[in-house]
Parts: C-alpha cells; structure tokens; sequence
C-alpha cells in the first residue's frame, strides 16, 4: 500500500479507462479462463498425450493466419495508443483546472482505487502469462 501513497494517481488518466461493464467482462473472462484450465486439468489427468498433439496441431493450422494478422493489429494499436497518451499528458498539463481537479483529495482517493483495480488485473494477466494463458 505504501507504493500507492507515493505514487499518486492521477484520476483523470483513471476516469477515462474506467468503463463498468468492461470490468464486468473482464470478470467473466477471468471466469472462463478458471473454466478452461479446470478442463485442460482434466484433460492432462487422463494422459491421452496423442489426442492431445493432434488438438494442438489442428488448433495451428487452422488459427496460424488469424493470429498473425491480430498481432499485426495489436503492434499498430499499441504504438497508436503510446503516442495519444503522450499527447492527452501534454494537454491536460497546460490547464490549471485540471491541475486543480487532480490534486483534490476525493480525485485522488478514486483515482488510487482505480489504480488499484488496475493493478490487480495486470498482476493476474501476468500471473496468467507465465501460466500460458492468455485472455
């Protein structure tokens, strides 16, 4: 908790990434992956290892394109949205209303809660990376 005293977030940048329902679907998936691995768990316990490499062999094939263009996709979003962040921080750095906003006690108590949610998910997205698995 220390780290997130000293390192105040801000609630603007929370505000906007904040959505309801996203978080919502980001649950359910986190559902679905307990669901899945609770399969592959019971799969990997009957030892049927053939039936296992021809489900991998046939996931590649039929899902090799698919993935390389949604790699392709995700590299451009990525880079696109790298540089707005760096454009919004640059803007809202040049109103005092905001700088004013931001360091109020109630933004920054919601922003830290905001921050945390976030916090949590990208600790369990990489705990699911390491994993292998992938939301």
């Amino acid at each position: 908790m220390d780290s997130i005293n000293t390192n105040n977030p801000n609630i603007l940048d929370q505000l906007t990434s904040y959505n309801s329902a996203d978080l919502d679907s980001y649950l359910s998936q986190l559902n679905i992956v307990l669901s899945d691995q609770s399969q592959l768990n019971s799969a990997l316990k009957d030892k049927n290892h053939d039936d296992n490499i021809t489900y991998v062999q046939n996931f590649i094939s039929r899902n090799k394109n698919q993935i390389e263009y949604q790699l392709e996709e995700i590299q451009k979003l990525t880079q696109n949205i790298h540089d707005i962040c760096l454009k919004n921080k640059e803007l809202q750095n040049e109103k005092q209303e905001y700088k004013d906003l931001i360091e109020s006690v109630e933004c920054i108590d919601v922003a830290k809660q905001l921050s945390e949610i976030k916090k949590l998910k990208e600790n369990m997205k990489a705990f699911l990376l390491k994993k292998g698995i992938h939301l």
